[in-house]
């Protein structure tokens, strides 16, 4: 379970600076190390995200991602276990945006609010206890958009 700051970094970038679009954000996962350098989660991500307008907008990512620990087998202290965790992932996954249909000023209507996206980052990890780490995280997220009446990507 995590806690951060989500920022708007999208086209176009409309009012404001980064801060006035960072907004609070919970991430839940569930993985599994499947080798000592390779990991597979499932998360949840969401709450709240500013559009460009700086309109407060409602969401849900549910993202599978696949995890590479580059660290894994390199740094190890006496006991065989990593004292630091460098570990780049990328992943796909259904966003929804419950205020699209509220807020959209787009010419033509949205075909879903359930676009296809996908996630990818870099994550620190440093053991506290045997089976509790702290972790720092960058991670981005990226989403087309398909509006009727158009063949390509918006």
């Amino acid at each position: 379970m995590k806690g951060g700051a989500s920022a708007f970094l999208g086209s176009p970038f409309g009012q404001g600076n980064i801060f006035d679009h960072t907004m609070p954000v919970l991430q839940v996962g569930v993985g599994k190390w499947l080798t000592p350098g390779t990991d597979g989660r499932i998360v949840y991500q969401g709450l709240q995200f500013k559009n460009a307008n700086l309109d407060k907008m409602h969401y849900q990512f549910f993202h599978a991602d696949f995890l590479w620990n580059i660290t894994g087998t390199i740094s190890k202290d006496s006991k065989g276990v990593s004292q630091l965790g460098i570990i780049p992932f990328v992943g796909v996954g259904l966003i929804r945006n419950a205020d699209w249909e509220r807020i959209c000023e787009c010419n033509g209507s949205v075909r879903s609010s359930h676009p296809f996206a996908f996630s990818y980052g870099i994550q620190f990890q440093y053991p506290i206890l045997q089976r509790l780490n702290l972790v720092a995280e960058v991670s981005g997220m990226s989403t087309l958009i398909w509006l009727k009446g158009y063949d390509t990507p918006r």
